[in-house]
């Protein structure tokens, strides 16, 4: 059973993700974002998934996150591990400097 499944996207949406995916520095949510235009252009999950290497459960997992959460479902979730030393400062500092 391999039900296609599209995510229809209003004109205020495309605008807004469009815009999303030319700003965030964070490669995860271009994906996602990516993802949500393609499905809203006619390719299905499936197509996505092999565009991005990844399972085509993943694909279904990113349009509930956003069916449910809009943009906030873009973001990725808070994971488990230590801590961070850095203070804000010297975190804004780091991402600034040349690799």
């Amino acid at each position: 059973m391999n039900n296609k499944r599209y995510i229809n996207l209003s004109e205020s949406e495309i605008t807004d993700l469009t815009h999303l995916l030319r700003t965030t520095n964070n490669h995860r949510e271009r994906q996602r974002i990516q993802a949500l235009l393609w499905s809203h252009q006619g390719y299905d999950r499936q197509t996505i998934a092999q565009l991005y290497q990844v399972k085509a459960d993943t694909v279904s997992f990113w349009f509930k996150r956003w069916e449910d959460n809009k943009s906030r479902g873009l973001k990725d979730l808070a994971r488990s591990g230590r801590p961070s030393i850095l203070t804000p400062k010297e975190k804004k500092v780091s991402s600034n400097l040349p690799c």
